[in-house]
């Protein structure tokens, strides 16, 4: 079962705050990438080994209302189902614990636009904001940190195109 977290333990873990596309590009160094479905999920994976587990997403399937529930499940194989159903619901919280079994799931998902997740990271600060047409915003705490992202996303087969950076 994967127990919902509020906004407020992320921010204590350390995750980037993002209240707006706006405010981010703003705020933090950012670029977009772009790739394929199976090149994103194995990013998303290293950045997750390298954040050492230090790493939530936000799912917004409990939070939907009854219509749109079934409508999602209805797009899922039984086994996706099944793991839909471990998501804890309490409230309008929708944050979770991002782990090596439920991101290639929310990775997917995402990819598809069959419902949209942001990826945080609180170790190396980051956020992947996911999928506009397989373009996914990257934002870190800085540049220095951005670096590193971006050769990740190299690593594995993710184009980069520079949005805004900032020190």
């Amino acid at each position: 079962m994967y127990q919902v977290l509020t906004r407020e333990f992320l921010s204590e873990q350390g995750c980037l705050e993002i209240k707006s596309f706006e405010m981010a590009k703003e705020r933090y160094a950012a670029v977009i990438l772009y790739g394929t479905k199976s090149a994103m999920k194995q990013f998303l994976l290293e950045a997750l080994a390298h954040n050492e587990n230090a790493a939530y997403v936000d799912f917004y399937y409990p939070v939907l209302k009854a219509e749109e529930q079934h409508r999602f499940l209805d797009a899922l194989n039984a086994e996706e189902q099944s793991l839909v159903t471990s998501f804890e619901a309490d409230g309008q919280n929708m944050y979770y614990q991002l782990d090596n079994n439920n991101l290639p799931f929310l990775a997917e998902v995402t990819a598809t636009e069959l419902l949209f997740s942001t990826f945080y990271f609180a170790k190396e600060k980051a956020v992947v904001w996911g999928n506009y047409g397989l373009k996914y915003p990257l934002f870190c705490e800085s540049g220095e940190v951005l670096e590193q992202y971006i050769k990740m996303a190299e690593r594995n087969n993710l184009l980069v195109e520079i949005e805004h950076e900032k020190d």
